[in-house]
Formats: structure tokens, sequence, C-alpha cells
């Protein structure tokens, strides 16, 4: 609600910059939650991947009045939830079938929207073929589906790391204005998505080479 609404108020420009944040407000939150001890080079990935979206969305944004200002607002209180998400799904994953949690997770987040959407009953209208497809396209691709890719990633990686690669977002974003909209892709945008990329990687890079350290012996096992 959060996130459909701050976009409404504000540009996409925000939103997507406001979105690669989200590790950042992910990797706070740990440290001030969980206590998560956070390496340097996973640091580094995360700022650097946001410095990347900055540039990706910086020439595209607009100026606005205080209901962008009021949009960000939301935007950034819907990255607090989400940073919340990704740790308390992490700990409720455990030992979970990713599916299980997936449908249980959906039923809720349903019958928040229907009890949400009486809000706006006074405009509710009866959707046509158009918005039929992409309301289903909308709830099984993009929801379900993403949900469920989501939360069998979560449970093998680090909250922070998995939320990392939010920064893509704003790289298909560019991939999908351009092949849908036929928009043209400046040169920063181009630079800025190759940065996201790195950042990214980075972020990985330092979980797989945590992930395949030696035991050192007397240690234990986990």
């Amino acid at each position: 609600m959060l996130e459909n609404i701050g976009v409404e108020l504000s540009t996409a420009s925000d939103a997507s910059l406001i979105v690669a944040s989200y590790p950042l407000m992910t990797m706070l939150l740990e440290l001030a939650v969980l206590r998560t001890r956070m390496p340097p080079l996973r640091v580094c990935g995360v700022l650097l991947a946001t410095g990347g979206a900055a540039l990706v969305v910086r020439n595209g944004a607009e100026v606005g009045g205080g209901a962008r200002w009021s949009g960000d607002v939301l935007l950034l209180l819907g990255g607090l939830v989400w940073a919340g998400y990704n740790i308390l799904g992490k700990h409720a994953g455990r030992g979970q079938d990713a599916v299980r949690l997936t449908y249980h997770q959906t039923v809720a987040g349903a019958a928040g929207f229907l009890l949400a959407s009486l809000l706006e009953a006074g405009d509710w209208r009866l959707p046509g073929a158009t918005a039929s497809a992409l309301l289903a396209y909308l709830a099984v691709a993009c929801s379900v589906g993403g949900f469920l890719l989501y939360n069998y990633g979560l449970r093998r990686m680090t909250s922070s790391v998995a939320v990392n690669i939010l920064n893509l977002v704003p790289v298909f974003g560019v991939l999908g204005a351009v092949v849908v909209n036929g928009e043209t892709v400046r040169l920063p945008q181009l630079c800025g998505g190759l940065v996201i990329v790195a950042g990214v990687a980075l972020g990985l890079m330092e979980r797989r080479h945590t992930a395949t350290a030696p035991v050192v012996a007397g240690t234990g096992s986990r």
C-alpha cells in the first residue's frame, strides 16, 4: 500500500532511487535488531549498487510539489517495511517449505488488501479484458511467482545480500522502457546500470567467499 500510493504521489524516478536505498535500510535494521556483522566487502557492494541506481535515475528526476515529497516519505516507509519483511521472512522460513510459506503470506496479504480496498469502494469499476489480463499477470507472475522465487533465494543467503539484488530493479526498468516503450537510454543511465551490476556482483562475491571458506579444526559444525 505504501509503495503503490507513494508511486502515485511521487515520480517514477524518485521511486526507483528510493527502492535502491532498500538494501541500506535492511543492513541498518540488521545492525540494530540482530547485531549482525557486516563485512566491509558487502557494505561496499551495497553502497556501490546504490550509487549506480542514483546514476540511472538522476537525469530523469522531475520537480514536484508537496505531493511528491509525501510520496517520497511513503516510499521510504515502505522500504522500512520491506526491510522488516526480509528479516522476519528469513526467521519464519527456517525449516519451512518455500511454497507453504508463500501460500500463507499471499493469503494474509490478500486479506489485508481486501480490507484496504474498502477505502476506495466508491471508485470500484468492473475491469475490462486488458485490465483483467494485467491483474492476472500481476497476481500469478509478479506476486506469487516473484515471492516464491524470492523465498527460495532468501533461505540460502543473508537478508542484506538478498535485498541487494533489488538494485537490479532500475536496470530492468530501463530495459523494459526501451523494449516496450521505445525509449532511448542515455549514456549516464547505461553507466549507472553497469555500476549496479558491479555492486550486486561484489555483494554476492563476498557471500560465495564466506560460504566456501574452510572450517577451522576444533570449531565444530553448524
